[in-house]
């Protein structure tokens, strides 16, 4: 697993969830789950604090397709922190939620933004790094 932070050297982030997953790799077969959230603005099917609760205050995961991400992503929203996994293996996701170990030697994603300042992305997906270091300009290898 490699860890690199992404930021765009501004006091606003501008690099946005739609902007990360465009540039993974393994799409269409990666499982994904929403592990904490916390935004303000305005969700089509839920209040952005229904949707909180729904996610931060669940015993079971809150599992999410990409087309699902993509649309939470084209929301009219700004999330302030983000937690979200993803593995090609649905139980890898369910063993690091039940058992709240350490996520990143069993999931293949893990990305985070914090305080709307920056993501941190852990990932195995060489490719995928590759993408991000080629088209994002403040990003930068994190020690663990």
């Amino acid at each position: 697993m490699k860890r690199i932070k992404v930021s765009d050297g501004t006091d606003i982030l501008e690099v946005n969830l739609l902007d990360i997953l465009n540039f993974l790799s393994l799409k269409e077969n990666i499982c994904w789950c929403l592990v904490w959230v916390e935004g303000f603005g305005n969700l089509r099917n839920h209040s952005i604090i229904e949707f909180e609760q729904e996610v931060n205050k669940s015993n079971t995961p809150k599992l999410i397709d990409l087309a699902g991400l993509i649309e939470l992503s084209k929301e009219k929203l700004q999330f302030i922190n983000l937690l979200l996994i993803g593995d090609e293996n649905v139980q890898n996701i369910q063993t690091c939620y039940e058992n709240q170990i350490n996520i990143e030697p069993i999931v293949q994603y893990r990305i985070e933004l914090l305080d709307s300042s920056y993501w941190l992305i852990e990932t195995s997906d060489e490719s995928f790094i590759k993408n991000i270091l080629e088209n994002f300009v403040n990003v930068e290898f994190e020690k663990y």
